[in-house]
């Protein structure tokens, strides 16, 4: 689905030791503030199997204004892999939405 232009999300990623810390960051580009609800997904896949993580809620966020949706940490290894998925609504209408796999 194609998101607005007018908004953006993004996952900042940063490991700790054992911890991969997980950052969801949503951006109201608009000159009107807004409410938003948005999910965050964290699916890890190792050789044992894989786990999904996911947080979702409702914020407010005014005009231009970045906001944290999440902050997150998930136990680190570095024989697995992460996908991460955040995804941001105005309503039923998708208006931002980030992807980041890790290891890059």
């Amino acid at each position: 689905m194609k998101t607005d232009e007018r908004y953006a999300a993004c996952i900042k990623t940063e490991v700790i030791g054992n911890n991969l810390k997980l950052k969801g960051v949503f951006e109201n580009n608009t000159t009107e503030a807004g409410a938003f609800t948005y999910k965050f997904k964290c699916k890890r896949t190792s050789r044992s199997g894989s786990s999904i993580s996911s947080q979702s809620g409702a914020v407010r966020a005014a005009a231009g204004e970045a906001i944290v949706l999440s902050k997150v940490s998930v136990s680190f290894s570095s024989d697995s892999a992460y996908k991460l998925d955040l995804t941001v609504y105005n309503g039923l209408q998708e208006v931002a939405a980030a992807t980041v796999s890790y290891p890059r």
